[in-house]
Protein backbone atom coordinates (compact mmCIF):
# COMPACT_ATOMS: atom_id res chain seq x y z
CA UNK A 1 0.00 0.00 0.00
CA UNK A 2 1.15 3.53 -0.91
CA UNK A 3 1.83 6.34 2.25
CA UNK A 4 2.08 10.14 1.64
CA UNK A 5 6.11 9.82 2.91
CA UNK A 6 7.12 7.12 0.47
CA UNK A 7 5.48 9.44 -2.19
CA UNK A 8 6.72 12.68 -1.37
CA UNK A 9 10.08 11.41 -1.18
CA UNK A 10 9.24 9.82 -4.95
CA UNK A 11 8.86 13.34 -5.78
CA UNK A 12 11.96 14.80 -4.34
CA UNK A 13 13.59 12.96 -6.23
CA UNK A 14 12.55 13.77 -9.34
CA UNK A 15 12.77 17.67 -8.21
CA UNK A 16 15.60 17.94 -5.80
CA UNK A 17 15.48 21.92 -5.69
CA UNK A 18 12.73 20.73 -3.12
CA UNK A 19 15.10 19.14 -0.85
CA UNK A 20 18.00 20.15 1.63
CA UNK A 21 21.37 18.69 1.08
CA UNK A 22 19.96 15.45 2.55
CA UNK A 23 17.33 14.91 -0.35
CA UNK A 24 14.85 15.20 2.27
CA UNK A 25 11.90 17.33 1.64
CA UNK A 26 12.20 21.03 3.11
CA UNK A 27 9.78 21.62 6.10
CA UNK A 28 8.69 24.47 4.06
CA UNK A 29 7.82 23.07 1.08
CA UNK A 30 5.66 20.56 2.82
CA UNK A 31 2.29 21.88 2.58
CA UNK A 32 2.61 22.73 -1.21
CA UNK A 33 4.10 19.22 -2.01
CA UNK A 34 0.80 17.33 -0.19
CA UNK A 35 -1.59 19.65 -1.82
CA UNK A 36 -0.03 19.09 -5.05
CA UNK A 37 0.15 15.20 -4.09
CA UNK A 38 -3.88 15.37 -3.16
CA UNK A 39 -4.78 17.29 -6.27
CA UNK A 40 -3.36 15.05 -8.47
CA UNK A 41 -4.61 12.06 -6.70
CA UNK A 42 -7.95 13.26 -7.06
CA UNK A 43 -7.47 13.79 -11.32
CA UNK A 44 -6.04 10.41 -11.01
CA UNK A 45 -9.44 9.07 -9.13
CA UNK A 46 -12.26 10.57 -11.95
CA UNK A 47 -9.84 7.99 -14.37
CA UNK A 48 -10.22 5.49 -12.24
CA UNK A 49 -13.73 5.33 -11.37
CA UNK A 50 -14.12 5.11 -15.55
CA UNK A 51 -13.46 1.25 -14.75
CA UNK A 52 -16.11 0.82 -12.08
CA UNK A 53 -15.70 0.59 -8.42
CA UNK A 54 -14.54 -3.10 -7.58
CA UNK A 55 -10.76 -2.22 -7.56
CA UNK A 56 -11.66 -0.55 -4.26
CA UNK A 57 -13.55 -3.47 -2.56
CA UNK A 58 -12.76 -3.85 0.74
CA UNK A 59 -14.20 -6.43 3.26
CA UNK A 60 -15.54 -6.25 7.21
CA UNK A 61 -16.72 -8.28 9.52
CA UNK A 62 -19.10 -8.09 12.37
CA UNK A 63 -22.05 -10.14 14.20
CA UNK A 64 -25.93 -9.69 14.11
CA UNK A 65 -27.31 -8.93 17.74
CA UNK A 66 -30.43 -11.25 18.39
CA UNK A 67 -33.15 -9.94 19.41
CA UNK A 68 -32.37 -6.18 17.87
CA UNK A 69 -35.25 -4.44 16.75
CA UNK A 70 -35.10 -2.42 13.95
CA UNK A 71 -31.71 -4.71 13.00
CA UNK A 72 -29.88 -1.99 12.41
CA UNK A 73 -26.50 -1.71 12.14
CA UNK A 74 -24.86 1.74 11.84
CA UNK A 75 -21.23 1.54 9.24
CA UNK A 76 -18.88 4.38 10.63
CA UNK A 77 -15.80 4.76 12.80
CA UNK A 78 -16.15 3.08 16.31
CA UNK A 79 -19.81 1.57 15.07
CA UNK A 80 -21.35 -1.35 14.76
CA UNK A 81 -19.56 -2.34 11.24
CA UNK A 82 -16.02 -0.24 11.89
CA UNK A 83 -14.88 0.98 9.45
CA UNK A 84 -13.82 4.98 8.85
CA UNK A 85 -13.55 4.98 4.55
CA UNK A 86 -17.41 3.44 3.46
CA UNK A 87 -18.26 4.74 0.49
CA UNK A 88 -21.09 2.15 -0.60
CA UNK A 89 -22.64 -1.32 0.39
CA UNK A 90 -21.74 -3.89 -2.35
CA UNK A 91 -22.48 -7.67 -0.92
CA UNK A 92 -23.78 -8.62 2.16
CA UNK A 93 -22.91 -12.17 2.92
CA UNK A 94 -23.44 -14.35 6.01
CA UNK A 95 -20.28 -16.48 6.73
CA UNK A 96 -20.59 -19.77 7.71
CA UNK A 97 -17.80 -22.34 9.61
CA UNK A 98 -17.57 -25.54 7.96
CA UNK A 99 -17.28 -28.15 10.84
CA UNK A 100 -13.78 -28.70 11.11
CA UNK A 101 -13.33 -24.93 11.20
CA UNK A 102 -10.87 -25.07 8.73
CA UNK A 103 -12.49 -23.15 5.95
CA UNK A 104 -15.39 -20.68 5.42
CA UNK A 105 -18.69 -20.63 3.47
CA UNK A 106 -20.64 -17.09 2.17
CA UNK A 107 -24.19 -17.32 2.13
CA UNK A 108 -25.12 -14.04 0.19
CA UNK A 109 -28.12 -11.83 1.31
CA UNK A 110 -30.73 -10.31 -1.09
CA UNK A 111 -30.22 -6.61 -1.66
CA UNK A 112 -33.39 -4.57 -1.77
CA UNK A 113 -34.31 -1.26 -2.17
CA UNK A 114 -35.83 1.15 0.98
CA UNK A 115 -39.01 1.18 -1.07
CA UNK A 116 -39.60 -2.31 -0.90
CA UNK A 117 -39.16 -2.44 2.59
CA UNK A 118 -41.80 0.42 2.34
CA UNK A 119 -44.23 -2.16 0.90
CA UNK A 120 -43.83 -4.85 3.62
CA UNK A 121 -45.98 -7.21 1.92
CA UNK A 122 -43.67 -7.44 -1.20
CA UNK A 123 -40.35 -7.23 0.67
CA UNK A 124 -41.82 -10.44 2.72
CA UNK A 125 -42.91 -12.28 -0.50
CA UNK A 126 -39.07 -11.85 -1.73
CA UNK A 127 -36.94 -12.71 1.64
CA UNK A 128 -39.94 -15.22 2.53
CA UNK A 129 -39.79 -14.38 6.73
CA UNK A 130 -41.90 -12.40 8.83
CA UNK A 131 -40.57 -13.61 12.28
CA UNK A 132 -37.18 -14.16 13.69
CA UNK A 133 -34.54 -15.88 11.73
CA UNK A 134 -31.69 -15.99 9.70
CA UNK A 135 -30.48 -12.95 7.86
CA UNK A 136 -32.36 -13.20 4.18
CA UNK A 137 -32.23 -9.70 2.98
CA UNK A 138 -31.15 -6.10 3.54
CA UNK A 139 -30.82 -2.13 2.50
CA UNK A 140 -28.88 0.84 3.46
CA UNK A 141 -30.99 3.62 5.10
CA UNK A 142 -29.14 7.15 5.49
CA UNK A 143 -26.65 6.59 3.47
CA UNK A 144 -24.88 4.26 6.30
CA UNK A 145 -27.23 2.53 8.07
CA UNK A 146 -27.82 -1.39 7.12
CA UNK A 147 -30.76 -2.90 8.31
CA UNK A 148 -30.94 -6.75 8.16
CA UNK A 149 -34.62 -8.81 7.89
CA UNK A 150 -35.72 -10.47 9.89
CA UNK A 151 -34.81 -9.86 13.36
CA UNK A 152 -32.27 -11.90 14.13
CA UNK A 153 -32.62 -15.02 16.28
CA UNK A 154 -29.39 -16.25 17.36
CA UNK A 155 -25.32 -14.29 16.54
CA UNK A 156 -24.99 -14.75 13.03
CA UNK A 157 -21.25 -14.01 11.62
CA UNK A 158 -21.98 -11.44 8.53
CA UNK A 159 -19.15 -9.70 6.43
CA UNK A 160 -20.48 -6.73 3.93
CA UNK A 161 -18.17 -5.69 1.28
CA UNK A 162 -18.00 -2.58 0.22
CA UNK A 163 -16.37 0.43 -2.26
CA UNK A 164 -13.87 2.58 0.13
CA UNK A 165 -13.08 6.46 -0.51
CA UNK A 166 -9.82 7.26 -1.18
CA UNK A 167 -8.58 9.29 2.04
CA UNK A 168 -5.95 12.31 1.64
CA UNK A 169 -2.49 10.93 1.73
CA UNK A 170 -0.98 12.65 5.13
CA UNK A 171 3.05 13.10 5.13
CA UNK A 172 3.46 10.33 7.48
CA UNK A 173 3.86 6.21 7.34
CA UNK A 174 0.23 6.34 6.93
CA UNK A 175 -0.98 3.14 4.67
CA UNK A 176 -3.91 3.81 2.24
CA UNK A 177 -6.26 1.92 -0.45
CA UNK A 178 -4.80 4.10 -3.49
CA UNK A 179 -3.87 1.19 -5.68
CA UNK A 180 -0.07 0.99 -6.04
CA UNK A 181 -0.24 0.54 -9.74
CA UNK A 182 -1.07 4.29 -10.37
CA UNK A 183 2.02 5.38 -7.72
CA UNK A 184 4.40 6.60 -10.65
CA UNK A 185 1.87 8.50 -12.49
CA UNK A 186 0.86 10.15 -9.13
CA UNK A 187 4.59 10.60 -8.57
CA UNK A 188 5.31 12.09 -12.02
CA UNK A 189 2.16 14.21 -12.15
CA UNK A 190 2.57 15.79 -8.53
CA UNK A 191 6.79 16.50 -10.04
CA UNK A 192 5.19 18.63 -12.70
CA UNK A 193 2.61 20.32 -10.86
CA UNK A 194 5.94 20.83 -8.87
CA UNK A 195 7.95 21.80 -11.74
CA UNK A 196 5.71 24.35 -12.55
CA UNK A 197 5.51 26.01 -9.29
CA UNK A 198 9.38 26.68 -9.08
CA UNK A 199 9.06 27.34 -12.75
CA UNK A 200 11.32 25.42 -14.46
CA UNK A 201 9.31 24.78 -17.45
CA UNK A 202 11.57 23.04 -19.40
CA UNK A 203 11.57 20.07 -17.51
CA UNK A 204 7.91 19.74 -17.49
CA UNK A 205 7.99 17.82 -21.00
CA UNK A 206 10.23 14.60 -20.21
CA UNK A 207 7.85 14.34 -17.27
CA UNK A 208 4.69 14.31 -19.16
CA UNK A 209 5.83 11.72 -21.54
CA UNK A 210 6.36 9.49 -18.18
CA UNK A 211 3.79 10.48 -16.34
CA UNK A 212 1.47 9.59 -19.92
CA UNK A 213 3.55 6.22 -20.27
CA UNK A 214 3.03 5.49 -16.64
CA UNK A 215 -1.06 6.39 -16.49
CA UNK A 216 -1.63 4.07 -19.02
CA UNK A 217 0.31 0.95 -17.34
CA UNK A 218 -1.33 1.90 -14.45
CA UNK A 219 -4.97 1.70 -15.97
CA UNK A 220 -4.11 -0.96 -17.79
CA UNK A 221 -3.29 -3.23 -14.79
CA UNK A 222 -5.94 -2.12 -12.89
CA UNK A 223 -8.17 -3.37 -15.81
CA UNK A 224 -6.50 -6.59 -15.28
CA UNK A 225 -6.94 -6.93 -11.22
CA UNK A 226 -10.63 -6.15 -11.64
CA UNK A 227 -11.21 -8.83 -13.98
CA UNK A 228 -9.53 -11.16 -11.93
CA UNK A 229 -11.70 -10.56 -8.98
CA UNK A 230 -14.13 -13.15 -8.16
CA UNK A 231 -17.27 -10.78 -7.42
CA UNK A 232 -16.65 -9.47 -10.55
CA UNK A 233 -16.47 -12.74 -12.82
CA UNK A 234 -18.18 -15.34 -11.09
CA UNK A 235 -20.37 -14.10 -8.01
CA UNK A 236 -20.78 -17.46 -6.47
CA UNK A 237 -24.04 -17.67 -4.84
CA UNK A 238 -24.91 -20.56 -2.48
CA UNK A 239 -28.05 -21.13 -1.28
CA UNK A 240 -29.46 -21.59 2.18
CA UNK A 241 -30.14 -25.83 1.03
CA UNK A 242 -26.33 -25.71 0.15
CA UNK A 243 -25.00 -24.25 3.29
CA UNK A 244 -27.36 -23.97 6.56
Amino acid sequence: MSTGNALIQAVVDLVPELGDDTGTLIAAEQARVLRALNSEMRKLEGEISSLGEDYQLVTADFQTVAGRSPNVYTIAPGGDINVSNFKDIRYLERVVDDTNGIYKRVIPITQLADKDYQQQTYWFDLIGNRGPGRPEGYFLRQLNNLQIEPISDAVYNMRIWYTAKFDDFLANDTETIWPTELDDALVYGTAMRSKEFIRQFDDVQPLMVRYEAARQRGLDSLQVRRDDSPHVINYQRYSETDYT
